[in-house]
C-alpha cells in the first residue's frame, strides 16, 4: 500500500484510486465539487419528501 500511495503521489493521476474504487461503485472526485454533489442530492431528497408529502395529503383528503 505505502507503495502504491508514492505511485499516486508521483504521478498525481487519479485513475490508480478510481480503478479501485470503480468495484465499488463509487467515484473519485476533488474534494471541491463535493458541496455541488451533497447540494444536488438534497434538492432530490427535497423532491422526493414532497412527493411523499402530496400522497399523504390525497390519502387524508385534502385535510391538513
Amino acid at each position: 500500500m505505502p507503495r502504491f500511495n508514492a505511485l499516486i503521489g508521483a504521478t498525481g493521476d487519479r485513475r490508480l484510486v478510481e480503478f479501485l474504487a470503480e468495484g465499488h461503485g463509487w467515484t473519485v472526485i476533488e474534494r471541491r465539487y463535493l458541496p455541488m454533489i451533497e447540494l444536488a442530492a438534497v434538492a432530490e431528497r427535497k423532491k422526493e419528501l414532497t412527493r411523499m408529502e402530496m400522497g399523504l395529503r390525497r390519502q387524508m383528503g385534502g385535510r391538513f
